[in-house]
């Protein structure tokens, strides 16, 4: 017998334990290999950790023009909404400031939102040239 002979024997004797292998293990090695090509990606092409200063400042108006609008309202129930707005606006304020590099206040605990620190920190972003709609907040 030669040696040709002798290794398809074997390989025709392992052929239904590399089946049942492949079966077995083969999707996990393809989901193995799309993880790793999905982490290669996101090394080489970061996402952005936060949206454009554009889109920021474009939500920061329309929060205070809201903020306007609640506050000429009559409706008891509008407080609620109007502390909350007013978090969004902080919020999204020193996420502005934080693009810009403009010094703010830091996050307030939970309940109490001082007005002259967001009207501060309004102000500051006014002054670093972002353009913003009158408010009651800055003067």
């Amino acid at each position: 017998m030669s040696i040709g002979k002798a290794l398809e024997i074997v390989a025709v004797m392992l052929m239904p334990t590399a089946a049942v292998a492949g079966l077995l293990f083969g999707g996990k090695a393809v989901v193995r290999l799309q993880q790793l090509r999905l982490d290669r990606r996101a090394r080489l092409h970061p996402l952005a950790t936060r949206p454009p200063i554009e889109v920021s400042v474009a939500r920061l108006r329309r929060m205070l023009e809201r903020r306007e609008e609640l506050l000429r309202s009559t409706d008891s129930a509008v407080r609620t909404h109007l502390v909350a707005l007013e978090y969004a606006i902080f919020d999204t304020a020193s996420d502005v400031a934080d693009a810009l590099g403009v010094e703010r206040p830091g996050r307030p605990p939970a309940g109490s939102l001082p007005e002259d620190g967001l009207a501060r920190l309004i102000s500051r972003l006014v002054e670093a040239g972002i353009a913003l709609p009158p408010t009651s907040l800055r003067s």
